[in-house]
C-alpha cells in the first residue's frame, strides 16, 4: 500500500467522519457520537498534513541521494584509475630496485 493509497484512506475517513458529526448533530441526543466522531477528525487532519508534508521531503531526499550516489561514484571510480597508475609505478620502481639490486650483487662477486 502506498502513501497515495493510506492519504486517500485518510481522507475517506475524515470526510465519513464529518458526515457522520452533522447528521448525529441533528438529533441532540446522540452526543456520545458526536464526540467520538469529532475526536477522529481532530486526529486525522494533522495525519493527513504531516503525510503530505512528509511526502514532498521524500521527494526532496530521493534527488539528494541521487545526485550524492552519482558523485560518490564518480569519486570511487577516478581513485580506482589513480590506484591502477599509482601501482604500475610502483610495481616500476620495484623492478628498477631489484635490478639495481641484482648489479650490485654482481658486482661484488
Amino acid at each position: 500500500m502506498t502513501l497515495a493509497h493510506v492519504n486517500l484512506g485518510k481522507i475517506a475517513l475524515w470526510a465519513a467522519n464529518v458526515a457522520i458529526t452533522v447528521f448525529f448533530a441533528v438529533d441532540p441526543t446522540v452526543q456520545v457520537a458526536i464526540i467520538a466522531g469529532s475526536a477522529l477528525v481532530l486526529t486525522n487532519v494533522p495525519a493527513i498534513i504531516i503525510a503530505v508534508l512528509n511526502r514532498k521531503a521524500v521527494e526532496k531526499m530521493s534527488i539528494n541521494v541521487d545526485g550524492n550516489l552519482k558523485r560518490l561514484l564518480d569519486e570511487k571510480v577516478t581513485a580506482a584509475s589513480e590506484h591502477v597508475v599509482t601501482s604500475e609505478k610502483l610495481a616500476h620502481a620495484e623492478g628498477v630496485r631489484e635490478g639495481s639490486d641484482a648489479e650490485r650483487a654482481r658486482d661484488k662477486q
